[in-house]
């Protein structure tokens, strides 16, 4: 723990305050492309410390709530919990510095590192506040009011501050890209949030409810990135987690519903999908999913209801024009009557076409993967399985005929060439199971 310290060259400390302005000060002395190795420890040691800061400080939350399937949860709002938490609020005490203090840190009258220092502290503070992180006027206020003298190194940090916290709008990153030419660098890891909307918007929160809104937009965060690199579970699991704290944001019902598709879950993205309907009416992404989750479940009347109304606002989707041709076909296998009114989004070419004999590769819309079970891992992976299986027989063998030519035959110049031949054979095992596809 005392090493740590030693490291940020303060004492130790639970203001929050303290430990950013230290960090940031050091920072041009451990500069990341200049002393990588400093850098790391330095960044080890703020993080350590904000952390245990943190636990010094932590106190129980009053607002976790059930709630994904059930009645809306029940919030306090802000004017409740000011009433709650006056009593208890302490004033945070002035930083006095004192000329012992002074002689081990730097004076912090020196321009450059005062304005570095207050620059990173109002941008920590706009990102920790939800409501000024969406708020494309405070970011631009703060860039307006910085000053010219250090403006290169005001951009490294806020280069930085962004790489390490990315959860902005679309609209905030436009802005920070045009302030700070972030998809211009060829290394900055988070140019698909600037590139496309992912729709990660915050306007619905309730800025009337006292709710942690910030661990909320964490995990909310988390569950969008475990869904893009398709570790889907974990991503429900974020997003449970999520709801708990506040259950009125289509943009996670969002996330959870996509989940629920493609692990097969229909009946739960049905649900999910609705609730999407109830915030944003005639979401056509909402009413696509739910179309074909209606359609997997058999529900063919509900997904045509669907289709139909995405295709009202979006005549060109090709996702709800594939699941009515998807729906007609099986009308058509059934040898039911179809009334063409019932697929008026479809176009004219579509309903002409003699579905019974096209391919299925013509109706092909996600097409799933099914529920994970043993049978569907040997499936996936039964090449592999069997060289597996060969290799480990061919393996057993070169075993006995090892243990044969030791303590039976006593020929042990073969024996060491069979062991070779062992040790090689298990690392192409290891390699094989390595490919698998779990």
């Amino acid at each position: 723990m005392n090493e740590l310290w030693s490291v940020l060259e303060i004492k130790p400390t639970k203001n929050k305050k303290d430990i950013r302005r230290a960090y940031t000060r050091l920072l041009k002395k451990y500069h990341p492309e200049d002393n990588p190795d400093g850098f790391m420890r330095l960044r080890a040691a703020y993080e350590q410390a904000m952390k245990w800061a943190e636990q010094l400080d932590r106190a129980p939350s009053n607002n976790t709530h059930s709630a994904l399937f059930g009645s809306e949860a029940d919030f306090i709002t802000k004017e409740e919990q000011t009433v709650i938490t006056d009593e208890v609020e302490e004033e945070e005490e002035p930083i006095v510095i004192t000329d012992e203090a002074s002689e081990t840190e730097p004076p912090l009258i020196i321009t450059d590192e005062v304005e570095v220092s207050g620059f990173y502290e109002e941008m920590r503070a706009i990102y920790e506040d939800i409501f000024k992180r969406r708020d494309i006027n405070s970011w631009k206020s703060l860039f307006l009011h910085q000053s010219l003298v250090d403006s290169e190194r005001l951009s490294e940090i806020a280069i930085q501050f962004v790489i390490e916290n990315p959860h902005l709008p679309h609209d905030i990153w436009l802005y920070l890209d045009s302030e700070l030419s972030l998809s211009k660098r060829s290394w900055f890891p988070w140019k698909d949030m600037i590139q496309y909307d992912l729709g990660l918007t915050f306007q619905y929160l309730d800025p009337n409810l006292a709710v942690d809104y910030e661990k909320y937009a964490d995990l909310r965060f988390q569950a969008f990135l475990a869904i893009r690199d398709m570790k889907y579970l974990e991503g429900i699991d974020y997003a449970m987690q999520a709801m708990e704290i506040y259950n009125r944001d289509p943009v996670l019902y969002k996330l959870l519903g996509v989940s629920y598709y493609v692990v097969g879950d229909y009946d739960r993205v049905e649900i999910t999908f609705s609730r999407v309907l109830k915030f944003i009416p005639n979401d056509v992404d909402a009413l696509v999913y739910r179309g074909y989750a209606y359609y997997q479940n058999g529900d063919y009347e509900n997904a045509k209801q669907d289709f139909n109304q995405a295709l009202s606002r979006d005549q060109d989707n090709m996702e709800a024009r594939r699941g009515l041709g998807l729906i007609l076909k099986e009308i058509k296998a059934r040898n039911q009557t179809v009334e063409d009114k019932c697929f008026d989004h479809l176009y004219a070419m579509d309903l002409e076409l003699d579905y019974s004999k096209c391919s299925e590769s013509m109706f092909f819309f996600p097409d799933l993967p099914e529920k994970e079970n043993y049978l569907t891992f040997i499936r996936r992976n039964f090449p592999l399985l069997f060289q597996i299986i060969v290799f480990s027989g061919m393996l057993l063998f070169l075993i006995t005929m090892i243990y044969t030519m030791i303590f039976e035959m006593g020929d042990v110049l073969l024996s060491m060439v069979l062991i070779v031949v062992l040790i090689i054979g298990v690392i192409k095992v290891v390699l094989l199971v390595n490919q698998l596809e779990r």
